[in-house]
């Protein structure tokens, strides 16, 4: 213990040291960046564990791009940027996320072959992941050997590969029920914070005018898009855990800071948010409905309020402007789409039909990464929105197909399969009803990734795929942990002794054994 006490001190000592050094002769941005590596190799060594609470934190708060509003802030960490584009002479060809996936998977590896063992366990849901990653390898090779654009190939295959590194670490460091808890409040705490930085946005940058937007920053809606991914699993995991008698910690305190993130994913405005949670909910529903005969009723009722409920909200609120109307917005632009949505729309569908001619250039091998989308038919140039809109499009469907093949194809529908059947079934194995909200979890993050590849990026996008490779890996993680006996304030239950019936014939009596 005192060892590695006078580990850490040294490590700090440096590292201030170092930052001090470095921030009179070159800038301060420079050394907290080389100082920071020096303070969190040492932990993340003795504690790699660590690094996968930093990975929620990180990928839940911080943004993939800068959107220019005034009050940035979170936008402002280069997480998932390289530091070159941010002012800091680094030259580095990783970012940072990468160098913390990469970092301390090999840390692990290190100290596990130390004792002899495999150097990583693989857990049941690598091998479909491996033979993606090997998918997504012919397409980076394929295209970049035709004449794409190595950059730009290396930026849409990084998601893929966060799949399977996000997977591994999680799997190899989380192996408690305290951590798997732990894990869950910074989830829940991340979105909270991001809730309060979309409600701060909306009332005070822009006082209440979301028209604005579009004159005060570079973005088109207040927050990032996929912040309205966490913010539906956000609600999601409280009815899990509500609707399967979980922790309930875990279900009041959420809701009781819920109404700034309730806020920010109204006004955030997002289409697919609202796919994300519709559909998030109703997987809950249907496995909350297989797994717990004993809330089958509530269910029930529950399902027949909501079917007499939302028609009359819909109607009432479809051409409302208020944020309470944003959901029944979304629901009636599927019929009836408004000028704006049925702009987007319209731009959606010529997007998709140049995907389909570019498919069809070689619909078996796929055209590889690297390679932007032949423009059969006339598109605006949005690169002043996304750097990248002629590289990546919205249905990310037909991308997949577009860049590792047929084969690859279908090898991602393979594992997008056993991703949702493999953790129904855990959630059907593992008894205690808090695991059981968390296998819950993981198969409606999936559902919800799948519907964002359709419609909105989903499978290019760093955050989201990084958060899904968490959430499968713990639900991997759940057997071994329910298996292992109760280890936090999650699970514990507290037990009325047994009281016995005195027999005066028994053994004890006869001794005078009381």
């Amino acid at each position: 213990m005192r060892r590695r006490l006078a580990l850490g001190a040294g490590a700090l000592l440096l590292a201030l040291l170092l930052g001090m050094v470095l921030g009179l002769t070159a800038s301060p941005a420079l050394a907290v960046v080389l100082a920071l590596p020096v303070l969190l190799v040492p932990v993340l060594w003795y504690r790699p564990s660590l690094a996968v609470y930093i990975l929620v934190i990180g990928t839940v708060t911080f943004e993939t791009f800068s959107l220019g509003f005034s009050d940035s802030l979170t936008d402002k960490i280069p997480f998932f940027r390289s530091l070159g584009g941010t002012g800091i002479p680094v030259p580095m060809p990783f970012l940072p996320v990468e160098l913390l996936l990469l970092g301390t998977l090999a840390f692990v590896m290190l100290k596990r072959m130390a004792v002899r063992q495999r150097p990583l366990e693989l857990g049941p849901f690598f091998w479909p992941i491996a033979f993606f990653m090997l998918a997504v390898g012919f397409g980076l090779v394929h295209g970049i050997g035709t004449g794409g654009n190595i950059e730009r190939a290396l930026w849409e295959a990084r998601p893929q590969a966060y799949l399977l590194l996000a997977y591994l670490l999680v799997y190899n460091t989380v192996n408690n029920q305290r951590q798997l808890t732990l894990l869950l409040w910074f989830f829940l705490a991340s979105v909270v914070v991001k809730g309060l930085v979309g409600t701060w946005r909306y009332l005070v940058t822009l006082g209440g005018d979301l028209s604005l937007i579009p004159v005060v920053s570079r973005s088109n809606s207040l927050l990032s898009h996929e912040e309205s991914f966490f913010f539906a699993l956000f609600f999601i995991f409280i009815i899990a855990v509500f609707l399967l008698r979980g922790w309930r910690k875990q279900v009041w305190i959420p809701l009781l800071l819920s109404p700034p993130v309730l806020l920010a994913f109204a006004a955030n405005e997002r289409r697919a948010g609202t796919l994300v949670l519709v559909l998030g909910v109703l997987v809950a529903v249907l496995l909350v409905y297989a797994l717990a005969r004993h809330r089958r009723r509530l269910l029930v009722l529950l399902a027949i309020a909501a079917i007499i409920a939302i028609p009359p909200y819909v109607l009432a609120f479809a051409s409302s402007n208020s944020l309470i109307g944003e959901p029944a917005r979304a629901i009636a632009s599927v019929f009836i789409p408004d000028p704006r949505d049925l702009s987007s729309n319209t731009y959606r569908e010529i997007e998709t039909q140049n995907v389909k001619f570019n498919i069809m250039m070689d619909p078996l091998w796929g055209r590889g990464y690297g390679k932007s989308i032949v423009m059969f038919l006339d598109l605006p140039d949005l690169s002043r929105v996304f750097e990248f809109w002629d590289l990546i499009p919205h249905n990310t469907v037909l991308w997949l197909w577009l860049r590792v093949g047929f084969f690859g194809f279908v090898i991602f529908w393979y594992m997008a399969g056993r991703f949702i059947v493999g953790s129904s079934l855990i959630a059907k194995e593992v008894r205690d009803p808090y695991m059981q909200a968390i296998a819950v979890l993981a198969v409606a993050g999936v559902t919800g990734w799948l519907a964002l590849g359709l419609i909105d990026m989903g499978f290019a996008d760093f955050r989201v795929t990084l958060f899904v490779g968490i959430l499968i890996a713990l639900a991997s993680r759940l057997p071994s942990m329910a298996s292992s006996g109760p280890e936090s304030a999650a699970t514990v239950q507290v037990q009325r002794p047994r009281v016995l019936a005195y027999d005066p014939n028994s053994a004890a009596a006869r001794l005078h054994i009381p």
